[in-house]
């Protein structure tokens, strides 16, 4: 698992720092929009397969799928050789900051990215608890329901230049918590596979947005020989959560009946600070705001 992890990390952030080197202000946005689709539907694909080769297999069965890494490796290599030359060449030696300058000049948003990321784990963490309670044990069956929140991620990637175009930046968290708050919130109240996939597609509508909005608010408030550094402590930050997770809803299920009151504690949490966000919001001047997170970037196309 560690191995897996530190490649898992070593991908996601070469590539979107790829993408921050790549594109600017609207456009990077909607590449940022197009790479939470497409890691969406692979996890979509995994999740479905892995569900039916456990049900066949055994729990072992699933970890075959590694065995794509390969082909993904062969695509990798190719696609680096058409790279322009200028994203292959090294930064200076004095060109990347200490991280913890990094983290020390952004630290309110790497907190608010750490309690978001506990949150947006919750439908792939501890919804399974939930479908145990309603005595849905099938893996095959549970693997459609965790499924869903990645239609709502492919869903929201594709239509994401669309959507900003739509929501000015500073209402986008607003939207994320709205969306938790109502998929939370119903995971929690319902029972049984058929409602609580469908609260969790509502779930995975905020963690679309998220998936999108969040690297390309913080690459646009960096220099960009910060990027590396900030997206590898973004990604950081997100392990952490998934991390934590655990930890804090046990913590939670102490003090509440179930794993179901899990669920509707967090969506409860969620809704009353997306309402004091949204009274903030106005109070600021609502529509005002600009649309895009790096609007005041030279767009490229």
């Amino acid at each position: 698992e560690t191995v897996h992890g530190l490649a898992v990390a070593g991908v996601v952030t070469s590539t979107s720092a790829l993408i921050g080197r790549l594109y600017q202000g609207t456009r990077r946005e909607k590449v940022f929009g197009v790479q939470a689709a497409v890691g969406a539907g692979v996890a979509l694909v995994g999740v479905l397969a892995a569900g039916a080769l456990g049900s066949v297999g055994g729990w072992r069965a699933p970890f075959a799928l590694y065995l794509v890494a390969l082909v993904m490796l062969a695509a990798a290599l190719a696609a680096l050789r058409r790279l322009p030359t200028f994203v292959n060449e090294p930064l200076a030696a004095d060109g990347e900051p200490r991280s913890f300058a990094v983290f020390a000049g952004h630290a309110p948003f790497y907190l608010m990215t750490l309690a978001m990321s506990v949150v947006m784990q919750m439908t792939g963490i501890q919804t399974g608890l939930v479908l145990a309670e309603d005595n849905v044990t099938d893996p095959a069956v549970q693997s459609v329901v965790l499924g869903m929140a990645s239609v709502s991620g492919v869903l929201v990637g594709v239509s994401y230049g669309m959507i900003r175009k739509a929501v000015p930046n500073s209402l986008m968290v607003v939207l994320i918590l709205f969306f938790w708050a109502a998929g939370q919130s119903w995971i929690g109240l319902s029972h049984g596979p058929v409602q609580t996939g469908a609260a969790v597609a509502l779930s995975g509508i905020g963690s679309g947005l998220m998936f999108a909005y969040l690297p390309a608010l913080l690459l646009s408030r960096l220099e960009e020989r910060h990027h590396a550094v900030g997206l590898g402590l973004y990604y950081s930050t997100m392990f952490i959560g998934d991390f934590i997770n655990p930890l804090i809803m046990g913590a939670i299920r102490t003090v509440v009946p179930d794993y179901h009151a899990v669920f509707l504690t967090i969506g409860i949490g969620c809704a009353t600070i997306c309402l004091f966000a949204l009274i903030r919001w106005l109070r600021l001047g609502g529509f005002k705001a600009p649309a895009f997170a790096g609007s005041q970037e030279k767009t490229t196309s």
